[in-house]
């Protein structure tokens, strides 16, 4: 083993908050036990208040050149939950949030939750689903990220557990290279009949397809970035060099090695 791939050499990199001047720094830390990297993390997670992201990741993972990006759609690479939108479009809103806001914390399995939603959207036209387009926004700093990612070679995509026609069409805009989502199930007069294309991308199913987009690229784990902010992102976290948590809920934050806590994705290009 080369002497700086040692398995207990780590980088801190961190760009403080606001009133620290956004300033970005970083310093390579030596551990003799895993269990002190453990140790060290858990120390440094427990008081984030300085920061407006920080990371805390391998030297083998710093080392690499990136090749392959994969977002979460929904509150990532933009601002919204689409279904909650689409809900409030419809009208029934507060009763589609909350069943949104726990299968996000992970206190309700995924895949039953989504189908749950969808059937309240029974009857609906596709064109009307679609109206929810012009009232999504990209994340601050998505574009910029993405662009840069792009500029050095690096593959990116989109798994999400949203919908495919909102992914085709940010797909467009950001020129992403693969997006993954539900395909809406339509009668013969293109009514959503209140159910999705099987198989539902849950937590198991999103890593599944970043573990396939790895092989596909020949992207080792040290040269693959996840970011997501629910915990239906863990899972595919655990494919990643750099497991992002953007704004991320609790779980989430416990498991990623990177934390963007000022919603601007553009601070990971610093981190990475």
């Amino acid at each position: 083993m080369q002497p700086n791939q040692h398995p207990y050499r780590y980088y801190l990199k961190w760009i403080l908050a606001d009133q620290g001047g956004g300033q970005f720094d970083f310093k390579l830390l030596t551990f003799e036990t895993e269990n002190q990297v453990q140790a060290f993390k858990e120390k440094i997670w427990s008081d984030l208040s300085a920061y407006d992201a920080i990371s805390f990741q391998s030297e083998a993972t710093h080392l690499a050149k990136k090749k392959l990006c994969v977002f979460d759609m929904d509150s990532t690479i933009i601002n919204q939950e689409v279904i909650d939108e689409m809900a409030r479009l419809f009208g029934f809103y507060d009763k589609v949030a909350e069943v949104t806001e726990a299968a996000m914390q992970g206190r309700l399995d995924f895949a039953d939750s989504l189908r749950d939603r969808c059937k309240l959207f029974t009857g609906l036209p596709e064109s009307r689903l679609r109206e929810i387009l012009p009232k999504l926004t990209l994340s601050p700093g998505a574009q910029r990220l993405i662009n840069y990612l792009q500029s050095t070679g690096a593959k990116t995509a989109i798994v999400s557990g949203g919908f495919e026609f909102v992914l085709r069409h940010f797909q467009t805009i950001l020129k992403v290279d693969q997006v993954h989502g539900h395909t809406l199930n339509l009668d013969a007069n293109r009514n959503f009949t209140g159910s999705v294309q099987e198989p539902i991308i849950d937590a198991s199913r999103k890593r599944v397809l970043v573990t396939q987009m790895k092989q596909e690229y020949s992207a080792t784990l040290e040269q693959t970035i996840c970011v997501g902010d629910g915990a239906n992102d863990i899972e595919m976290m655990k494919e990643a060099g750099i497991s992002v948590s953007f704004c991320g809920k609790e779980k989430l934050k416990t498991a990623a090695n990177t934390l963007i806590l000022k919603r601007d994705l553009s601070l990971l290009e610093k981190l990475i």
